[in-house]
């Protein structure tokens, strides 16, 4: 039906900000954003993407403890 079409995600992608990104080691605050986000996405079946300048070690496995498990921006390798 026309109505079950509409309903249908715009997008499969979710991508989170570098500026939040970024502090989600210091900022508990950001931290539990992110994590709303990430389970928000994954539950409505989307991908949850982190945007990454310089992510170092700890920022990327904070990240994926929390469940993003894709990344975008330079490589670097750890």
């Amino acid at each position: 039906s026309r109505f079950g079409s509409q309903c249908e995600p715009f997008f499969s992608l979710v991508k989170l900000s570098v500026h939040l990104c970024d502090r989600i080691c210091d900022d508990a605050r950001a931290r539990s954003q992110i994590e709303g986000i990430v389970t928000l996405a994954k539950t409505m079946g989307q991908i949850p993407i982190a945007q990454n300048s310089t992510h170092d070690a700890a920022t990327q496995l904070a990240l994926a403890e929390l469940g993003c498990e894709y990344f975008q921006g330079p490589y670097k390798s750890l």
